[in-house]
């Protein structure tokens, strides 16, 4: 790089240094800056300072204080409990709607309701809003009536306060956006670079900006699974370890909240309180997804980070593997880029690599095997690439290590065309090979699940009960094929839609929710808009299209059927377990499918690539912001 390019790009740093920040204080702040800043304490006994109104009713204890029309950012309550306690917040407003057709003025209600954790002795709500009189109810309901809380004083305050999470964002998205729009040579000839850009640090800020108690699903259970590698011998749980995998952190939704977290469970994280033995030292082929996960914790344990950090080291190592082998697919992709960008790049695919879980990992190498098997597949020279063969395959296998059911995927190497191959036997051989590493790997689930049922030993099935047993199952499903093909098809063609376009997986961040309006729409207008336009030059045949739908529907209906035999209640006419984020491994191929050469797009590769880059990080900063950042980080 030479010196002007350093000097201009120092200077656009600069820049977007102090962008942030006018943003951040003059818009996230702006009520402080051009109203008023303060900061109130009012005591609930009336000993000094303001005084709340105290009054009792058979129902509730409510304090009460008028405020004037006063904007409130953030309402704090300094208390002593021997238990949690809910409470709620209701703003009163004088005046604020209108009844035009009668001319006359009616007051507003808003209700915040928040809870006050006993371990904390205060408890922090965003308001962001102004009240002419302000009540705080306490429900008897909710109490125990000689554990009543001791409530001190209230605060109320509009004060500048930089967010230190906000303004990181804010730097993160302007940084990117900087990139994608004069960084040309990037963003035309390398375009993994770019994803690459993008999933570190948007998934980062996910990891970052996410709630300490676990929101992604079933992550305490992939949590205690890498934990549990990082131990040699006995698994040690210290009381924080115990606490997040027993899913017993409380909820915090403001800046301050989460800080009293981090430095309880950093308290919390020198005592041993549990010991579960080792059974062997031995990784299970299932769950060598965990093992980036397991690193990072181990490794921050090892140089003695604090406890949260150490868990946000854990999803970091899963986000970087992830990052790392899509961007590899990306690069190696001799079409279809675009598409697997956005895939990858889907809210809820980035949010689970910046989770605890093996979904990530699944997805990352099945995309890098499925990348190569069909670059071998439209590559026109004679002769086969052994080198992206044994890659591609060896991808595959790790990708279907947890989920065995996407190792159909592989059988695409069976269509290779026939001039790729010396002769006859070769090929035959070739074809052999492939099938029988698909059966082998099958037959990680599918060999112990028949010998159960030759032996007819009952076992299998959902954990938490039920009327679940794989073995029981597969005895009704032979017993009753045909009732069963047209229950998972029905299944099967019911759902398609939602499963492939629907909110739940693209924009949904687990138990946190998804945007199910613009920026929703806006995925699925991007994901048809690149499915269409994406590829002219290069693509499947319509014979391989064939084949990839028929194999695709195999892998579909194998991932209904292993949750209808883990799941579901033996003989139910529906089938339980099943989420859309289980096709998200099938997107990529399924928008190769839809491609056509009808369709001309006129835009130059600099500007398309940029369109498609920029819709992306929008997507992506609108869901972070939306479903994380405001309600759990201001």
């Amino acid at each position: 790089m030479n010196r002007k390019r350093i000097i201009k790009h120092t200077i656009a740093l600069i820049v977007i240094i102090l962008l942030t920040v006018v943003v951040e204080i003059l818009i996230f702040n702006s009520n402080a800056v051009f109203d008023e800043s303060y900061s109130h304490k009012y005591s609930a006994s009336g000993r000094n300072g303001y005084q709340f109104e105290k009054t009792e009713t058979d129902e509730y204890i409510i304090y009460s204080l008028d405020t004037q029309g006063e904007y409130i950012d953030k309402f704090r309550m300094t208390y002593q409990a021997e238990e949690s306690f809910p409470y709620t917040i209701s703003l009163l407003q004088y005046g604020s709607i209108s009844d035009g057709a009668n001319g006359t003025e009616e007051n507003n209600i808003i209700k915040i309701s928040d809870k006050a954790i006993e371990t904390f002795e205060q408890t922090v709500t965003h308001v962001n809003q102004k009240a002419d009189k302000v009540f705080v109810r306490i429900s008897k309901e909710d109490i125990d009536e000689d554990l009543k809380p001791s409530i001190s004083s209230f605060d109320l305050s509009n004060s500048l306060q930089i967010n230190p999470y906000r303004t990181v964002f804010i730097f993160v998205i302007l940084f990117i956006g900087y990139v994608i729009l004069f960084m040309r040579r990037t963003v035309v000839e390398h375009l993994e670079y770019m994803f690459f850009i993008i999933a570190m640090s948007m998934g980062t800020m996910i990891i970052i900006l996410s709630p300490v108690r676990f929101k992604s699903w079933d992550e305490e259970i992939h949590f205690n699974r890498a934990y549990s590698i990082t131990f040699s011998d006995n698994v040690e749980y210290t009381q924080s370890a115990y606490n997040m995998y027993s899913m017993n952190i409380p909820e915090a939704d403001t800046l301050e909240e989460r800080e009293l977290i981090a430095k309880y469970l950093q308290d919390k994280n020198y005592e041993i309180v549990t010991v579960k033995e080792k059974q062997s030292d031995f990784v299970d082929y299932s769950r060598r997804a965990y093992l980036p996960q397991a690193f990072g914790l181990k490794l921050g344990r090892t140089v003695g980070l604090p406890f949260l950090q150490t868990i946000w080291l854990g999803k970091f190592f899963n986000l970087l593997v992830y990052s790392l082998i899509f961007s590899l697919s990306v690069k190696y992709a001799k079409f279809g880029k675009r598409a697997l960008l956005c895939v990858g790049l889907l809210p809820t695919s980035l949010f689970l690599a910046a989770s605890y879980s093996y979904d990530a990992f699944v997805t990352a190498f099945l995309m890098l095997g499925l990348v190569l098997i069909l670059s071998e597949l439209v590559d026109k020279e004679p002769g086969l690439n052994w080198k992206r063969i044994t890659v591609g395959v060896l991808a595959m296998i790790l990708g279907s290590y947890s989920k065995a059911v996407y190792i159909p995927l592989l059988l695409l190497l069976c269509f290779l065309p026939k001039e790729k191959f010396k002769n006859s036997r070769q090929r035959k051989f070739f074809v052999l090979t492939v099938i029988l590493i698909f059966l082998i790997v099958m037959s990680s689930f599918v060999l112990p699940a028949l010998g159960n049922v030759v032996g007819n030993i009952d076992t299998g099935g959902d954990s938490r009960g039920g009327n679940t047993s794989v073995t029981r199952q597969i005895m009704y499903i032979l017993g009753a094929p045909v009732a069963y093909a047209k229950l998972l098809l029905e299944t099967m063609a019911n759902s398609i839609g939602e499963y492939f376009l629907g909110y739940k997986s693209r924009t949904l961040f687990g138990f946190m929710g998804g945007n199910q309006e613009n920026i929703y729409l806006l995925s699925v207008i991007l994901t048809i808009f690149v499915t269409i336009t994406g590829e002219n030059k290069i693509r499947l045949d319509r014979k391989m299209k064939i084949i990839t739908g028929i194999i695709l529907t195999g892998v579909a209906a194998l991932i209904w059927t292993a949750l209808y035999l883990d799941f579901t209640p033996v003989g139910a006419d529906m089938i339980n377990g099943v989420q859309p984020r289980y096709y998200i491994p099938l997107m990529f191929p399924v928008m190769l499918l839809f491609s056509s050469d009808r369709i001309k797009c006129e835009i130059n590769e600099l500007r398309y690539n940029r369109i498609v880059l920029l819709t992306n990080l929008a997507i992506l900063s609108g869901c972070i912001y939306s479903l994380i950042l405001l309600p759990f980080c201001s």
